[in-house]
Order: C-alpha cells, then structure tokens, then sequence
C-alpha cells in the first residue's frame, strides 16, 4: 500500500484531529504516526498513513474539503519508505539567558558532525530576566557521540548557556509497556560541617544516576541516586568517587529513591541496554520532584535558606 504524509497548520480548536482521523478511516487508511502539538494557539499535525493504491486523488480532495470547514491548511504528499537510521537517539537540554541564535548556534553544531533533529522543543519563561530552555532529540552516527557531546559542550560555553547531558532515548516499547507506581526513599543523609557562603550556594548542583535494581515478567524496580555536587565555574569534575566528593565539601546532601513499575512485556522482554537507558532518563524524571522537595525541606531547618534545586532536570555527569 502507497504511503503518505498529512501536514495540518492553523488556528488550534477542539476536535481538529478527530475530524481529520474520521476523514482518514473512511477512505480506508491506517494511520501509523502522528506528531502533534501546539504553539501559543496554533496547532500542527503531522500524519503518516497508508492507504489503498489510487488514494492519493481522493483523500487530498477529501482533506481540501475539511480544511476548508476547519479554517486550517492541509496538505498531503506521497511518503517513500523510510530509510532505517544507522544512529542512536539521544536527548540534551541547554538552557540559559534568552537571546538570538541559540537554537541555530546548536543545531550547526549537529548539522557539522552528521547528526539528525528528531524533536526540538524550546520555551522561553520569566520575567523581566528571560531564559531559554531548549531539548533536542538526535540521531547520532555510531562512533560520535564523545565527538558530538564535546563539540556541543565547547558551544554552549560560546553561547553562555548551560548544556546538559546526553542521555540515550529507550525505545518507545518500553515506555508502552511499564507504568509507574509508587516511589521509595530508601536513604538520605544531610549534613552541614562548617556555614556555606550564600555566594558559593549557587555552586552546588544535583548529581545523580539511575541503576536497574529488579527487572521480571511483570515489575521493573529503578534505583535513583541524588547528590548535592559543589561545582564552581570552569571547575572539571573529579576523577574520584561520590562519597570522596561528599567528604571534602562543607554541606553534605544525598538521597536514594527506587521507583517502581509494573510492566507488561508481551513474549520478550528488552535489551537490557534498552531499559538501563529508559532508567537514565525516565527515572530521574519520575523521582525528581521528590529530590527537589526534600532539599528544599531539609535545609532550611539546617540555616541554609538560598540553595535551590531547579524545578526541570538539569544532567550533571557524576564522576564514577
């Protein structure tokens, strides 16, 4: 069967993408992607169906129409098969003071070094000091992901703007198959050994990792571990192990969550290198909010009023 690509712009408004489904089912085609989302009240939709050969005529006539009544712009296009890609999918996030060129600044970084955008979302929040907040997906080639970290990172120092890690994307099977439920804190240890300047607060930021501690036929147990890491400006991190670093700093912070999934694999499970990646990045984000609250409930009762754990995730490599 033909494949093809719907494209919809306009004004966002309820049932737009139940209007365009009907339309597809009833010239009898399968919808097997959609990409959809909305901009400070517009919405664009991107589809990708296949249909009965000789469609084409038919479901563009039929889709002019519809656009017609939803005051949007359709088009569709006939799509060849994909090629597969050869890379790996991997998400950074940059953020920083607002300014021009930030997102092409990084993207000419990717385009250099052969990397694909996959997603790219950015907000710009606060005020009257603005700042840009930036996550990009990529497809890496094999063999350049150091090469692409390091150049991106040299970037972002030009640009003045934070940058954040790569962390490996899990495939969308494993995100269809869990589903969260429940959080733990296993430990946590705080502890303050001499006042820290307010001014050298701003240094500290959250370390962290996730390990898969349990993984059968119908749970998935996580590991999430946080630390308060003093970092001043420029200052590269130490080729010694957590409980070293926390040692040698005035305030010491660090909790251990395990986040809990039921999961549902079906006939196999994943590539264990698959979940593990699913860990970095879905567990984290999942036992975030509760780092965050406990630092900011714990220190003041300590006399530390100023250090504030931001409210998205911010990577910082923990030194292994």
């Amino acid at each position: 069967m033909p494949h093809f690509a719907v494209t919809l712009f306009g004004a966002d408004a309820p049932g737009t993408i139940a209007v365009v489904a009907r339309e597809l089912a009833l010239q009898g085609c399968n919808l097997e992607d959609c990409s959809a989302t909305t901009v400070r009240g517009h919405s664009a939709l991107v589809l990708m169906v296949f249909g009965p050969a000789g469609t084409g005529p038919a479901l563009a006539a039929t889709l002019s129409a519809v656009a017609r009544d939803l005051n949007v712009e359709i088009h569709v296009t006939a799509a060849d098969e994909a090629t597969p890609s050869s890379g790996t999918r991997y998400a950074i996030t940059f953020h920083g003071a607002d300014q021009p060129r930030l997102i092409s600044g990084v993207s000419g970084i990717l385009a250099d070094h052969g990397a694909n955008i996959v997603d790219l979302k950015s907000s710009a929040t606060g005020k009257p000091a603005r700042m840009y907040l930036m996550r990009f997906e990529v497809e890496i080639p094999q063999g350049k992901v150091k090469t692409v970290e390091a150049a991106l990172t040299a970037q972002a120092t030009r640009l003045g703007i934070q940058p954040g890690t790569l962390d490996r994307v899990p495939t969308g099977q494993i995100a269809a198959a869990v589903q969260i439920k429940d959080v733990r804190l296993q430990n946590s240890f705080f502890q303050l050994d001499e006042l820290v300047p307010e001014e050298e607060l701003g240094y500290y930021r959250t370390g962290y990792f996730a390990e898969v501690k349990t993984m059968d036929q119908e749970q998935l147990v996580v590991a999430a571990e946080f630390q308060l890491v003093l970092r001043p400006p420029g200052q590269e991190p130490a080729a010694s192990s957590t409980a070293t670093l926390l040692d040698t700093q005035p305030l010491k912070a660090s909790a251990t969550y395990h986040i809990d999934y039921s999961a549902r694999w079906g006939n196999s499970q994943p590539p264990w290198d698959d979940v593990q990646a699913f860990a970095d990045v879905n567990a984290i984000f999942n036992s975030w909010p509760y780092w965050r609250q406990l630092v900011h409930s714990t220190l003041p009762r300590m006399g530390v009023h100023k250090l504030v754990i931001p409210v998205f995730r911010l990577p910082l490599p923990v030194p292994s």
